[in-house]
């Protein structure tokens, strides 16, 4: 046994003493430091160690617990030399068009998505690219498909263009029109739904039209009889082989000249093929993935990524409620105050369903910009033109903080989820004095509005919805 796995052992030792003798669970022990219980179970397993922007929270829980430990036996020394160079791994965000040098492992998916299109009739019609949440498709349609196969491969010289639900319209002059996030569009009113799918009929006449949908919204798209053909036989895009996997952890580092302890391959590897969460953790994977390569990235030293570095971010499961907590906690209790509310205003509420959403960044005041830019830098969030989303499901999935945050404040999503309905109505009829609503005197508004935290939540048209509507109805 190595020096510092009995450091660890005597660690999870002592506190397991304490825990016992002041009889405090592993939630009450989370609650004195402040942090997810995950995080606390991490602490008292031996599993991680406090990663420096939670360190004070483990002093404060070794203060409650009258623990006094030296702290070089949780606390690693700093002073190590970094890994230089740009940070090959993106975290949540998925790759973009101009990430194509980074995109290892899929280039047989790419090659065999260019194929289908090349094969459309006239060069026109629709393609459905389908597959869980993680699995890929964003990334595979943006760095694979426009950036790689429109580039090099066996589309080059076609004219691409990439569309959102909100951009999607039937004038659009390219050879390959690509609509990502699929189902976006079909959560949305009956009205919008119809004027997409006509827009995507006209587009199917002159363009090749490719959708990635996930494939738990298959049922859903398959009511719309314009998706019906490419619905009949759609590209399943296929989980990631051992050896594309590996091309995935690997490559990217090589182009910085760092190499990937072979033995760091075959743990995540294994990690990845065992199911650790009854079956959850497979629906993000290479989200998850990508965020534990960026943590060991940061932790690693000199020209080399190692096992030990892995370990010490906390593994694979880890990953994404590390990096959110580290983020969250390394801003001022000033600026953490905002967090929840610009999180939340990124979230919308469909039944039970809790989807992403986007909000302009021109919508955000100077202190909310400032928070948002910590969250960029760390690619939990992203941006796509002036829209500001999580980057990706896999935070609402394993930020256990967050999880809280959406939980405790469902009813208000689904009050500003109405809101953005009839806001998004009465735009649509040129802000017509009949499509406003008396929000003060209707129960399921009146609450939301008076309170002036949640209404900084509404965008400029909602907010100004709502004045436009109470002025009307006075």
């Amino acid at each position: 046994m190595s020096s510092d796995d009995a450091s660890r052992d005597e660690l999870v030792r002592l506190l397991s003493q304490a825990r016992q003798s002041k009889d405090v669970s592993v939630r009450a022990a989370a609650k004195l430091a402040r942090v997810p219980t995950a995080t606390a179970q991490g602490w008292l397993s031996g599993k991680h160690l406090p990663t420096p922007a939670l360190r004070d929270n483990f002093r404060q829980l070794l203060t409650a617990l009258d623990l006094r430990i030296p702290e070089a036996m949780w606390n690693p020394d700093a002073e190590s030399v970094k890994v230089p160079g740009r940070a090959p791994y993106l975290g949540l965000r998925p790759f973009g068009k101009e990430d194509t040098d980074l995109y290892f492992g899929r280039s047989s998916e790419a090659a065999r998505l260019a194929g289908l299109i090349d094969a459309q009739p006239q060069h026109r019609g629709l393609i459905a690219l389908v597959g869980g949440s993680g699995s890929g498709k964003s990334s595979l349609l943006a760095a694979g498909l426009i950036g790689g196969e429109c580039v090099t491969g066996l589309l080059a010289g076609w004219t691409a263009a990439s569309l959102t639900a909100d951009e999607l319209t039937a004038e659009v002059d390219a050879e390959l029109v690509v609509i990502d996030q699929f189902e976006e569009i079909l959560q949305q009113d009956s009205s919008e739904v119809s004027a997409r799918m006509e827009a995507i009929e006209a587009l199917a006449q002159h363009s090749v039209v490719v959708i990635g949908l996930r494939s738990d919204a298959f049922g859903v798209a398959a009511e719309q009889p314009v998706l019906a053909p490419a619905l009949e036989h759609p590209m399943l895009l296929a989980p990631m082989t051992r050896e594309e996997l590996a091309q995935a952890i690997v490559c990217p580092a090589e182009l910085e000249g760092v190499e990937v302890e072979p033995e760091l391959v075959d743990l995540l590897l294994a990690d990845l093929a065992r199911d650790k969460s009854g079956g959850q953790l497979t629906h993000s994977l290479l989200p998850l993935l990508s965020s534990a390569l960026l943590m060991v990235w940061t932790q690693a030293d000199h020209l080399r990524m190692t096992t030990a570095d892995y370990v010490h971010m906390g593994g694979l499961a880890s990953a994404v409620e590390i990096l959110a907590e580290n983020t969250y906690l390394a801003l001022p209790p000033d600026q953490r105050e905002l967090v929840p509310g610009l999180l939340l205003r990124l979230i919308s509420v469909h039944g039970e369903a809790v989807l992403r959403a986007q909000i302009p960044m021109a919508s955000l005041s100077q202190a909310e910009r400032t928070v948002a830019e910590q969250f960029l830098k760390a690619r939990l969030l992203s941006v796509q033109g002036d829209q500001l989303s999580i980057s990706h499901d896999a935070l609402l999935q394993h930020w256990h903080r967050l999880s809280e945050w959406v939980d405790e404040g469902r009813l208000d999503l689904r009050v500003r989820e109405h809101l953005r309905r009839a806001t998004s109505l009465w735009l649509d009829n040129d802000r017509s004095l009949d499509s406003l609503l008396p929000v003060s005197r209707l129960p399921v508004f009146t609450e939301f509005v008076a309170d002036p935290r949640k209404a900084a939540q509404l965008s400029a048209d909602e907010r100004d919805f709502v004045t436009r509507s109470e002025e009307h109805f006075t």
